[in-house]
């Protein structure tokens, strides 16, 4: 019906929208302390404590890769 959606490479990333510093907010709340993401095994306590102009920079750079990743296409 819908394709094979799970290979990354086939999907198509002109209806992505851009990521807003609320999404980034709810991710953070939701991820478990004491666990680490790797490869950088960064505590996702490390994460959770930055602060608003910490999240506004990482909203630019997901929207810059998205960006960029749109332009590949």
């Amino acid at each position: 019906m819908l394709g094979n959606l799970s290979n990354f490479e086939e999907r198509n990333y002109i209806f992505y929208r851009c990521i807003c510093t609320n999404i980034i907010k709810q991710s953070l709340k939701r991820m478990m302390n004491s666990k680490a993401v790797e490869p950088d095994n960064v505590p996702i306590e490390a994460w959770k404590c930055i602060g608003e102009e910490d999240i506004f920079w990482l909203m630019k750079l997901f929207n810059v890769i998205i960006k960029e990743k749109k332009k590949a296409r």
